[in-house]
């Protein structure tokens, strides 16, 4: 008789865990032997005694994690384990998570297992400038300045600045097609 995959019961599921225990629940989680993915990333604060910024690690999602497991076997396990409210359930059970979404938010770690949350834009891309002296004008993506949040994107014109007020519904992103 065929006997099933012990592996493909395996499915990922949201951990809701109790407020900044994510770091807790995923230890101990991984201390049952379950595989977890809290992504975290990069971000700044405010000093309050001066006008920096200092860089900190956050969780993407604060107050969840992921986890893979047989929630046939493991749920009720997960749900008595330190530093976990419970498992994300709709209906009768655990709500699984696909394995692309997961994926796919793996696929924007960088090297140093953080995610990355902006999207890299590419040389030659059309850009608009949001904001600043040129705002509104568009222009075409160069490159980032190294060790900088700065870039240098190409002007298409700057012949003359003038106001025009339209519905909001009149404007849009730049795509390379347009």
């Amino acid at each position: 008789m065929f006997a099933p995959n012990r592996e493909s019961s395996f499915r990922w599921y949201a951990i809701h865990t109790h407020v900044r225990q994510e770091d807790r629940a995923e230890s101990n989680l991984q201390g049952w032997r379950v595989e977890t993915f809290a992504p975290r990333y990069r971000s700044q604060r405010r000093q309050p005694s001066g006008p920096g910024r200092t860089p900190f690690v956050k969780h993407l999602f604060p107050s969840y994690i992921f986890a893979r497991f047989n929630a046939q076997e493991t749920a009720h396990k997960i749900c008595f384990t330190r530093g976990v409210r419970g498992i994300v359930s709709f209906g009768d059970g655990p709500a699984p998570i696909e394995d692309a979404l997961i994926e796919l938010i793996k696929s924007r770690r960088q090297e140093d297992g953080l995610i990355r949350l902006e999207d890299e834009i590419k040389c030659g891309e059309p850009v608009l400038v949001r904001a600043g002296s040129f705002r509104g004008l568009t222009g075409a993506f160069e490159r980032r300045m190294k060790d900088s949040k700065r870039v240098m994107i190409l002007l298409e014109a700057v012949n003359k600045q003038f106001r025009l007020t339209i519905p909001q519904s009149d404007i849009t992103r730049l795509t390379a097609w347009q």
